[in-house]
């Protein structure tokens, strides 16, 4: 799986079953009701149903996540959480007071048989939001997210590229409906993070993403496309 869901850029969310709970889930409270999201069935247009499953261990932990016929395998240890796919590829983030730092996936990409290492660094601003960051490929910066936020809600991301200076910018918009169960596909974040499950990546945006808009522009060219969650 490589870490990243397969297609969840066009999924749309059509079951939510919680093991054992009445209750919504509201992921920015700490001291929430304690139920676990077990099972997430996707209608993906054109493709049929995709599913998702979790296992817990006894504190609470995921320890592994399934996806149709694929899985990855957590295990933890201290300020580290290891990510480990079919495929046997390894991914992992570092944290530091319960937020992601870093996060590295050596052999991530591999095109024409060259495999590329990619490692991320994460920056919070004061208010515990994820506001920058930076993306490294064999170790060399390769470009430089920063993330602005209004009203509780990531709202707007600018990704720079080192070579060429190339801009992505990308418009976020939300309902006013509060955001609860909000899992990868459904979090703005997916696209700036190396997704683990667990909230660490700071707050999450109060409000359920609906739809982005992104722009790219460099000195030669420039076009937008617009998606929804």
């Amino acid at each position: 799986m490589n870490h990243k869901i397969k297609l969840a850029m066009v999924a749309v969310i059509t079951i939510i079953s919680i093991a054992s709970c009445q209750k919504e889930i509201n992921y920015n409270d700490p001291n929430g009701n304690n139920c676990k999201l077990s099972n997430l069935v996707l209608t993906l247009p054109g493709f049929g149903d995709f599913n998702l499953s979790f296992t817990y261990d006894v504190a609470g932990k995921v320890i592994k996540g399934v996806s149709n016929d694929e899985s990855l395998n957590y295990t933890y240890s201290t300020n580290k959480i290891t990510a480990t796919d079919t495929g046997g590829k390894v991914s992992e983030i570092s944290l530091s007071n319960g937020r992601a730092v870093s996060s590295s996936s050596p052999d991530y990409i591999q095109i024409n048989g060259i495999s590329y290492d990619i490692k991320r660094d994460y920056t919070y601003n004061a208010e515990g939001y994820l506001a920058m960051v930076k993306n490294y490929v064999n170790g060399e910066l390769n470009s430089t997210d920063v993330i602005t936020y209004a009203g509780g809600n990531l709202t707007k991301s600018v990704v720079t590229f080192v070579s060429g200076g190339e801009q992505e910018i990308t418009v976020y918009e939300y309902s006013v409906s509060a955001a609860v169960n909000a899992y990868e596909m459904a979090d703005p974040l997916t696209g700036h993070v190396d997704y683990f499950p667990g909230k660490y990546y700071g707050i999450q945006s109060k409000n359920v993403f609906i739809k982005s808009t992104i722009s790219c522009q460099s000195n030669k060219w420039r076009y937008i496309r617009t998606g929804c969650c």
